[in-house]
């Protein structure tokens, strides 16, 4: 998989909707960024920040799960990055990226998921086959809300984590 994501993948989307929550949040990451076409949309004042498992254009080469960093992000890119294997390994790759995310009320992680279906070039790589109630339970679990669900091409589905609680269910027990 490493090997066609590094040879073959040639991908470059820019989803104007991701553009429109870049212009709204002032930390931005993106996970699997790679060509990071999205870094050219961001201003002096905002940070960004690709980080992708094999593309040389990234800021940064890593996997999501050894990505170390001390701030934390309003927006979250996640498009079609974490999307193979299987439920651990997503599991796994989706609580860091929501330990990512910035607590205030409004930050998002954008995503855009593959529920098992092949590439556009008939490529079938090992994918974890997303569905909406798997969204849900994640939603549930970390206590987002799922907002701005639309359908993609080649059967990928794209949707909107955002976090609307002012406290976390942690924070609530340590204030009573």
């Amino acid at each position: 998989m490493i090997e066609y994501f590094k040879n073959d993948w040639k991908q470059t989307e820019e989803d104007p909707h991701v553009i429109k929550c870049m212009k709204k949040s002032f930390t931005i990451l993106d996970v699997g960024c790679g060509f990071n076409q999205y870094k050219k949309f961001c201003n002096k004042r905002q940070s960004f920040l690709g980080i992708d498992i094999v593309n040389e254009n990234a800021d940064e080469i890593c996997d999501i799960i050894d990505f170390n960093d001390n701030i934390s992000y309003d927006l979250i890119i996640c498009y079609g990055s974490i999307n193979f294997y299987n439920k651990e390994w997503v599991d796994l790759r989706m609580k860091k990226v929501f330990s990512l995310l910035n607590k205030n009320w409004g930050s998002r992680v954008c995503m855009k998921v593959n529920p098992g279906k092949p590439h556009a070039d008939g490529t079938m790589l090992d994918f974890f086959p997303w569905s909406m109630k798997y969204v849900q339970e994640l939603s549930a679990k970390y206590n987002l809300s799922v907002e701005n669900y639309r359908e993609g091409s080649l059967g990928r589905f794209k949707f909107d984590f955002v976090r609307y609680n002012y406290l976390q269910q942690e924070d609530i027990h340590n204030f009573i």
